[in-house]
């Protein structure tokens, strides 16, 4: 009697505990929309900062040889998916190299020195990072440059003043003057050895130059005259002094005594030179100008050379312009033409003032923006939805539009209303000796759920599935839509491997969010107008309302992908498969198109989370082949072990509970 009693009471409270869950499950999925709490969890609103970001790429299109005293420039090509400013750098990794890398525009630039050219290369590091804050926010290169020498001509060191120049030299009557050294004047960058010359002296003195390279003057008659030094390398290169003066002065002769006296010297012709202005500056850094003797002393011209700084044609600072149509012209001031190309508003690189690529700036058209007053972008509505903040609507739990509460009243649905009599009297007396039995049920009730919780939410599984009446497939994308879905989900399949640091899945992540994103666009694009938000079209839909339900828990999920911290490898997995599913349920689908080889995931004995997202995994895979039965048993399974998740593990895990469910119902209608 006792035990039939216990069989009773048990079979009651659990018979009562099914319609509850029933009843739970049912208006769990008509407001796919609310989030679900669960255990103990409190609700609540704030902001999830995910960073789902692109890498930008680093390119390096210029040749690697440095000239020696050659101007070098290259620039560097960075580009970035998302549109995200960048910023460049670098660093030696080895040797020496002055240069100067813009860090905005990335314009790199170098002039190899005689002090570089001593190291056969020289690697660097270049860098460019997005300003989008992730941790994965850049890419590198490390370039060799190698080193090409290149002689430089010899220096004369007073032009440089260094030191004081050699003469102007007195000399004495009848005495040789020497002591004076050429070493001490000239010198080569390269260390070559030099040979000494002289030029354009007068016929009254005598220059003698030794090995040494120690000078002999000598006179032959009084008066003053001028001599060029010059020092050659080995390559014909050289250096000239300027011009230095030789005068000897000689004591006044005593006429004789006696008849007709002596006869008067023969006057001496004395050069005068005159010289032009020093002629343009060659790539080799001299220059020369003309000298010629207007007392027609030396009737030959003399032709003298000296070192200047050379300035390239497009770093003058001026718009050089040769001969119409001629290719040395410059386009604009040092760009252009044989320049780099002169900044524009269709480069593809942030210049010209721009305040982002291309846009932006006093120069080009205005860049796109979240708040530019205009729906672009991918923007779901002005100015929001998309990259760009959500949207405001009655489904965003934030009192927001012209609601009086949250998510409700205005425009949205009306406000529930809690009315409260005026007097509880002996009515509250009344409601408290109901509340008291049914808190006892209630607890009954939930003690007999937790000891057969797994047979009970199976049996419910078992039941709505029973319920579930034949239906036609319907659909919404065009053969051409689903091969292209396909195609994506294909090639993220490939290009996706496991990692166990969930950072580095973000490029899964986002290429997942995208390709659903691009599934919305196709069925929404052809099937609703554009005006309101994503939720909105799809309620316009010309579709049954379980494919409605469906395409709003999607939609929801793409919001968790999208708004979430990084995801596991198993989890954007399993949302892969889910959405492969999705392209079958409202694609044309044939079964050509899922035909592949496919793997189960093993069983996982560790943590219960991963393995309630295996046991799941499968249940889609099998029910891409209609393999009904075996989806309803891996899903019944992964329900079990969802029983027992902690709160939070729960959280997570509902959404893609939730789909597979509605999944397996859908595929049910139309397939058995």
């Amino acid at each position: 009697m006792r035990h039939s009693l216990i069989v009773t009471l048990v079979v009651f409270f659990a018979i009562f505990s099914l319609v509850q869950t029933g009843m739970t499950i049912y208006y769990a999925s008509q407001v796919s929309t609310s989030p679900l709490l669960t255990g103990n969890a409190l609700q609540d609103q704030g902001y999830v900062n995910l960073c789902i970001n692109t890498p930008p790429v680093l390119d390096f299109p210029c040749n690697t040889t440095l000239v020696e005293d050659i101007y070098y420039e290259c620039q560097l090509n960075g580009t970035d998916a998302d549109g995200d400013n960048l910023t460049y750098s670098a660093a030696l990794h080895n040797g020496t190299l002055f240069y100067d890398l813009n860090s905005t525009s990335g314009l790199f630039s170098a002039i190899p020195t005689n002090d570089d050219s001593f190291q056969d290369n020289v690697t660097m590091r270049f860098v460019v990072n997005d300003d989008s804050g992730c941790s994965l926010d850049g890419d590198f290169i490390d370039v060799t440059f190698t080193f090409v020498a290149t002689n430089d001509a010899p220096v004369y060191l007073p032009r440089l003043n260094l030191i004081p120049p050699p003469g102007p030299f007195k000399l004495k009557d009848g005495v040789t003057t020497r002591g004076i050294y050429l070493n001490n004047y000239f010198s080569d960058p390269d260390g070559d050895p030099l040979n000494f010359s002289s030029s354009f002296i007068s016929p009254e003195f005598n220059i003698m130059i030794l090995p040494s390279s120690e000078i002999i003057l000598s006179a032959n008659d009084c008066g003053s005259g001028q001599v060029f030094l010059r020092a050659t390398d080995p390559y014909g290169l050289y250096a000239e002094s300027d011009l230095i003066v030789i005068e000897l002065e000689c004591a006044p002769q005593t006429p004789d005594g006696g008849g007709g006296g002596a006869a008067p010297p023969r006057e001496r012709c004395v050069p005068e030179w005159s010289c032009e202005d020093w002629g343009i500056c060659y790539v080799n850094g001299t220059q020369k100008r003309k000298c010629t003797d207007v007392n027609g002393c030396d009737s030959e011209p003399k032709y003298f050379w000296r070192e200047c700084d050379y300035i390239e044609q497009c770093v003058n600072g001026v718009q050089d312009y040769w001969i119409p149509g001629y290719e040395l012209n410059e386009e604009g001031v040092d760009c252009g033409g044989p320049c780099p190309p002169c900044e524009t508003c269709y480069d593809g690189i942030k210049n010209n003032l721009e305040e982002e690529t291309d846009c932006g700036g006093p120069n080009c058209e205005p860049c796109m923006s979240c708040f530019d007053g205009i729906q672009n972008y991918g923007e779901d509505g002005v100015d929001c939805g998309g990259y760009c903040d959500p949207c405001p609507s009655c489904f965003d739990g934030v009192k927001n539009q012209d609601e009086t509460g949250v998510d409700c009243g205005g425009t949205c649905p009306a406000c529930r209303r809690l009315e409260t009599p005026d007097s509880l009297g002996d009515v509250g007396r009344s409601i408290l000796v109901i509340l008291i039995p049914l808190a006892m049920l209630l607890l009954v009730a939930g003690v007999t759920y937790r000891i057969f919780r797994k047979q009970i939410n199976a049996f419910i599984a078992k039941i709505l599935w029973m319920l579930v009446r034949s239906k036609k497939k319907q659909i919404l994308l065009s053969s051409e839509e689903k091969d292209s879905l396909l195609s994506m989900i294909a090639d993220m399949q490939k290009r996706y491997s496991y990692s166990s640091d969930v950072s580095s899945n973000y490029p899964y992540q986002s290429a997942i969010a995208r390709a659903l994103r691009q599934f919305f666009d196709f069925i929404l694009s052809k099937h609703t107008t554009r005006s309101g938000g994503t939720l909105a079209r799809i309620n316009k839909l010309s579709a049954s309302k379980q494919i409605k339900s469906i395409l709003e828990d999607y939609y929801n999920h793409l919001q968790v992908i999208e708004s979430s911290k990084p995801l596991s490898f198993e989890s954007l997995n399993l949302s892969l498969e889910l959405f492969r599913q999705l392209v079958i349920d409202v694609g044309p689908t044939k079964k050509q198109d899922i035909a592949r080889p496919v793997h189960e995931v093993d069983s996982f004995d560790g943590q219960d989370l991963v393995h309630v997202i295996q046991l799941l995994y499968n249940s889609v895979l099998a029910l891409q082949f209609e393999e009904i039965n075996i989806a309803r048993k891996k899903y019944i399974e992964a329900l079990e072990i969802y029983s027992r998740l902690s709160d939070s593990d729960q959280e997570k895990t509902y959404d893609v509970l939730h789909l597979t469910f509605k999944n397996i119902s859908y595929v049910s209608s139309y397939a058995l």
